[in-house]
């Protein structure tokens, strides 16, 4: 009886022993999946900075192609208010017709470089010859 008793008493403890192992196999695989998660995070981290970073560079991006597109409409409209003014102004002007007539006589141009031997241009009635 007393052996019986042992035999249990042994079988009890390797079985015991056995369990043990085993919760201590799963603690250990719980530490290293919990360490794969923590690392996990940190790089999801980084990755959310650069993204925040890219998305703060498209901003300013942005911002700045606002800011031309400003600049541009602003002197789009000087432009077309000195051509107004420029329109209003040279409206004023005009030429008689009837007081037009030719030129009779021609301008000598300054001569071209020496080293060609093209004619002198004449400005005649006011074109190129």
């Amino acid at each position: 009886m007393v052996f019986a008793q042992i035999s249990t008493g042994a079988a009890l403890v390797d079985t015991t022993k056995q369990r043990m192992q085993d919760i201590d196999q799963r603690i250990q695989r719980a530490n290293d999946l919990f360490s794969d998660i923590t690392a996990a995070t940190h790089e999801q981290t980084r990755g959310i900075e650069q993204i925040n970073v890219a998305i703060a560079q498209l901003d300013q991006a942005t911002q700045d192609n606002a800011s031309m597109v400003q600049q541009t409409a602003a002197a789009q409209d000087l432009k077309q208010r000195s051509r107004s003014l420029q329109r209003g102004t040279t409206s004023r002007w005009w030429i008689d017709p009837t007081a037009l007539r030719p030129c009779t006589w021609a301008l000598p141009l300054a001569p071209r470089h020496p080293r060609t031997h093209a004619k002198t241009p004449l400005l005649i009635s006011g074109e190129w010859q």
